[in-house]
């Protein structure tokens, strides 16, 4: 998914992916919009400004 005004940005939703070799998030930007029972531990969060 991409959204306007990110050109450089691509977002893929959690759950759309089978490959078990993808890498893991490198940082959380939605924190708030996270679902309660995922578990990120020792993802970054993204600094909002």
């Amino acid at each position: 998914m991409r959204a306007e005004g990110l050109t450089e940005a691509l977002s893929v939703s959690v759950g759309c992916l089978e490959d078990l070799e993808f890498p893991a998030p490198a940082i959380l930007h939605w924190p708030n919009r996270k679902h309660k029972w995922l578990c990120l531990e020792g993802v970054p969060l993204a600094e909002v400004s």
